[in-house]
């Protein structure tokens, strides 16, 4: 980034005045949201494409190399470095794709068994409202939910039935849980 200028064919003003070039290392997101560190790849007239050097976000993890378009009002200049958070994850031993938060939707079987610090009551009752509320009207919230929310509630719920079934040791049908729960 250099200070100051208009821009020209080779890069648009970005927070502060400075200009944001092809190469350039950014920190982009917004005011009160995830800061990630990344490198400018084009410059278009409005928005600047940045390639993702760190893993970014929580719940969906975006992997390093996704490249995003963003506006540069958006983008500040950067040294480098991870951000602190995300050096903290890696000598955790996370990666930067947080595989470990995928690692716990792996299949049931052929895992070790999930020490046990609950019941097996409590276990299968958890079932039992994993498996209720995967049922069409409770998965919708009868009819108010749209596509892309139904899609993720059942995947999250898929998900927690399969740590369930980890902790228990083996998968139980949706009849054994109601069996037990009756």
């Amino acid at each position: 980034m250099r200070a100051g200028g208009s821009p020209g064919d080779h890069g648009v003003p970005g927070r502060g005045g400075e200009i944001v070039e092809k190469g350039d290392k950014v920190r982009f997101g917004r005011d009160n949201g995830e800061k990630t560190l990344g490198e400018v790849v084009k410059v278009n007239r409005s928005t600047i494409m940045v390639k993702q050097l760190e893993s970014r976000g929580t719940m969906k993890a975006h992997p390093v190399g996704t490249v995003w378009r963003v506006r540069p009002s958006l983008c500040t200049p950067a040294d480098g470095t991870m951000a602190p958070e995300v050096q903290a994850r890696l000598k955790a031993g996370q990666d930067r794709d947080f595989a470990f938060l995928r690692g716990e939707r792996l299949p049931v079987m052929g895992q070790p068994a999930v020490p046990r610090t609950r019941t097996e009551a409590a276990i299968m009752s958890d079932i039992l409202g994993a498996y209720c509320e995967l049922s069409p009207e409770n998965l919708t919230c009868d009819g108010e939910l749209s596509g892309a929310q139904v899609r993720r509630r059942a995947a999250a719920l898929r998900a927690r039935l399969q740590l369930l079934f980890r902790e228990i040791g083996r998968e139980v049908p949706e009849e054994e849980a109601y069996r037990r729960a009756g």
